[in-house]
C-alpha cells in the first residue's frame, strides 16, 4: 500500500498513544510528513500484547502490533532520530528548528516548556476529557466517576494547560466490563484509542481544507484534576463493571 504525505509533523514518544495514532494514519493512507524520533521502548508493550491476545484489542480498538517504524520508514517521511528521552530535552527543540511544518501532533512525554510556545510551531495534543469541563489529568477516570460520561478534545496547545483552541471533539457510551485481568485496559486501551478516535477527525479535516479553524474554550472556573488516587480509579472501574449491560452493544461505542 502506497501512502501519502501530510503536510504535518509528529513528536514519537514512545508509547501506546503513538501506536494508536498511527493507526489512524494507516487506515487513512496517510502519514506524517516529519517525525522526530525520540529514545526509547515503549513501556510493558510485551506485556499489553499477551493481554492483548487475550482479550483482542487490536481487533476491537487498534492494532496492538503495528510495526510503526517500518511503517512511517518506508513511507518518505523525514525522520529526525534524537537522543533525548523527555519532550523538553533541547535535542527535540533543536529538531523542531529543523522542521518546515507548522502543526505537530504531541504524542505525551510530559508538559510542554515555554520554548516551545516561542517557535513557529504549532502542537496539537488530544486531551482525555470534554474540555473544558475536564482539565488536566486522569480525567478520562474524573467524568466516568462524576457522571460517566467519556470524551476526548483535539485543540491547539498553549502555555496553559489545556486551554488551548479546540479543533474537535468525541463523545463516548462505555458499555464494557473490565475482567480482573485486564490490568492495562483503562490506561494503555481505553485512553489512547478515546484520543485516536478525535485526531481521526482532525487529520480527516486538514486534509479536505488544508487548515484549520480552532474554536476558543468557555470560560469556566473549575479547577483542573490531579493524577487520580489508586482508590478512587478502583472505584470508578467497580462503576464501568456495575453499568455493563450484556443486551447492548460492547465496547466503546461514539455518540
Amino acid at each position: 500500500m502506497s501512502y501519502k504525505l501530510i503536510n504535518i509533523g509528529l513528536i514519537y514518544y514512545p508509547s501506546v498513544r503513538v501506536i494508536a495514532y498511527f493507526n489512524v494514519f494507516e487506515k487513512l493512507g496517510l502519514v506524517p510528513s516529519e517525525i522526530i524520533l525520540m529514545k526509547g521502548e515503549i513501556p510493558h508493550i510485551e506485556e499489553i500484547r499477551k493481554e492483548d491476545k487475550k482479550y483482542d484489542y487490536s481487533n476491537t480498538f487498534f492494532n496492538v502490533d503495528l510495526d510503526i517504524k517500518k511503517y512511517f520508514k518506508n513511507a518518505g517521511t523525514k525522520i529526525f532520530t534524537i537522543d533525548g528521552t523527555g519532550i523538553n530535552d533541547v535535542s527535540v527543540k533543536h529538531a523542531l528548528k529543523k522542521c518546515r511544518n507548522k502543526y505537530f501532533i504531541f504524542s505525551g512525554g510530559g508538559t510542554l516548556d515555554g520554548d516551545f510556545f516561542n517557535m513557529d510551531k504549532e502542537f496539537i495534543h488530544v486531551h482525555p476529557g470534554l474540555l473544558p469541563s475536564f482539565r488536566g489529568s486522569t480525567c478520562f477516570y474524573y467524568s466516568l466517576l462524576a457522571d460517566y460520561s467519556l470524551a476526548s478534545t483535539g485543540f491547539i496547545m498553549e502555555k496553559k494547560i489545556d486551554t488551548g483552541k479546540i479543533l474537535d471533539y468525541s463523545r463516548f457510551r462505555l458499555n464494557y466490563k473490565i475482567a480482573q485481568s485486564e490490568n492495562f485496559y483503562m490506561d494503555y486501551i481505553l485512553d489512547p484509542y478515546i484520543r485516536a478516535v478525535t485526531l481521526k477527525k482532525i487529520l480527516l479535516t486538514f486534509i479536505t481544507y488544508g487548515e484549520f479553524h480552532p474554536k476558543p474554550q468557555l470560560h469556566t472556573d473549575k479547577p483542573s484534576y490531579y493524577v487520580m488516587h489508586p482508590i478512587l480509579r478502583c472505584i470508578t472501574m467497580q462503576k464501568i463493571n456495575k453499568n455493563y449491560n450484556r443486551n447492548s452493544a460492547r465496547g466503546i461505542i461514539e455518540i
